[in-house]
């Protein structure tokens, strides 16, 4: 049984003060992830979920965390699953009540097999928080009817936006952990160049890179692996990974490990021979300019939105100047042209989640309103270019290529820290180490 970090239990204890700060006389309850069936008796993997995770650090499904902002001794409650010999046997050891009190600095812990003699005592005529799933599992569907039944109002909504705008901030804890997500995945990616013209399918570079970042201690993968051969890397979500590939191609890949649940999200490209043919260092050379010139602009005068509009004209400009567009590139930019090619924006959030604080009220994709970057965030630089293998419109040389460079970038007063610096994406190193 691992027990927490004390860095990482400090920063719950933080962020938890915030959020009782923030309540006013309202009550929290926000629960756990819990085990999903994957088939039969057999579960998926659990993982915590995020904001869970940002507020405890407790490890176990089936959970509630708690908060009372009126309450003078127990403000932090944890409902945890008891102890139980039978289960553990098969399932493994449980922290239990004890166990959560002893070690992860709250005030009360109960049993989640108790929650009808223990819960409504604490949400009796309370205006209760219940920042619940989209789908409940059996025993928040019963904390759910509790809440009902006692509590005065309900609300379900409003407090994971304000989660989310916390989590947009990372604290030196949270920048720890990507700092070392990214290590390992930056070197794990290095290891792919290297090892491309040795294996012969997607599948073996995607289980090289698991089993690589797994012997450096971080087994979990902060998002399915995208190893997209050929054409494939044209289809921007391709998880299938399972294609031989052949000399002469350009491999895409999207792939990322994670430490205490930070991810890396990283996008290197590399030939499978270990030599760029010249229409793939043409177009792979013109992905990375833009790149540059959008990590240039950075800056808290700027958001995350602004990138993005400087990256499409300079991705279309570029489009045009090979020859892909054949338009002005006034006439492309005003009808669009260049979305057929560049179909993504140029980056987002990236923390506890690989697109992080999706509900946060200055996520660009919640809002119409700009908001500027601001020191402390942490997001990805991404741009990318695809020709569609039956593009009719595009000289033949470019069909097929799928062309995608990703940085993780820490935004600071002035400039950025780029998390992914160790990983290569310049042409002559991606080339010199395949010879290796």
């Amino acid at each position: 049984m691992n027990l927490p970090d004390p860095k990482q239990l400090e920063a719950c204890a933080e962020r938890r003060h915030k959020i009782l700060e923030a309540l006013g006389e309202d009550l929290l309850v926000l629960p756990s992830s819990y085990l999903k069936q994957k088939n039969s008796d057999v579960h998926f993997l659990f993982r915590q979920d995020s904001d869970f995770h940002y507020l405890c650090a407790f490890p176990e499904p089936d959970s509630l965390l708690i908060l009372d902002p009126l309450s003078k001794n127990q403000k932090v409650t944890l409902v945890v699953p008891p102890q139980d010999p039978l289960k553990e046997l098969w399932d493994g050891p449980r922290f239990g009540c004890e166990g959560a009190l002893e070690h992860f600095q709250v005030d009360q812990a109960l049993p989640s097999n108790k929650i009808h003699s223990a819960l409504p005592n604490i949400f009796k005529n309370r205006s209760v928080i219940f920042a619940r799933f989209d789908h409940l599992s059996p025993m928040l569907s019963e904390v759910e009817e509790i809440i009902k039944q006692e509590a005065d109002t309900v609300s379900t909504r409003r407090i994971r936006p304000f989660i989310h705008d916390m989590r947009l901030i990372k604290d030196s804890y949270e920048l720890e952990c990507l700092r070392e997500a990214n290590r390992v995945a930056s070197a794990g990616h290095t290891e792919l160049m290297k090892k491309a013209a040795i294996y012969k399918n997607e599948s073996q570079l995607d289980a090289e890179f698991r089993y690589f970042c797994a012997m450096q201690g971080q087994a979990d993968m902060a998002y399915p692996a995208i190893v997209a051969s050929g054409a494939n890397a044209t289809c921007l979500h391709y998880i299938v990974n399972n294609r031989a590939y052949q000399d002469n191609e350009l491999i895409l890949v999207d792939a990322g490990s994670s430490h205490n649940l930070y991810a890396a999200d990283i996008t290197r490209v590399f030939p499978s021979s270990g030599k760029f043919t010249a229409a793939g260092k043409e177009l792979y050379q013109a992905t990375l300019d833009i790149q540059k010139k959008v990590l240039s602009k950075i800056s808290t005068k700027l958001s995350l939105m602004d990138l993005n509009e400087y990256a499409l004209q300079e991705s279309c400009k570029k489009l045009c100047e090979m020859g892909i567009i054949t338009d002005s590139f006034e006439d492309a930019m005003q009808k669009g042209t260049h979305r057929k090619y560049c179909p993504h924006g140029i980056g987002h959030h990236l923390g506890l989640d690989v697109h992080d604080c999706s509900h946060s009220t200055q996520n660009y994709r919640n809002s119409k309103q700009k908001f500027n970057l601001q020191p402390g965030m942490v997001i990805t630089i991404e741009p990318g270019i695809y020709i569609p293998k039956d593009d009719p419109d595009v000289d033949a040389k470019w069909r097929g290529i799928g062309i995608r460079i990703e940085d993780n970038i820490h935004i600071l007063e002035k400039g950025y820290e780029n998390l992914t610096l160790a990983c290569p994406k310049e042409i002559d190193e991606i080339e010199l180490l395949a010879k290796v």
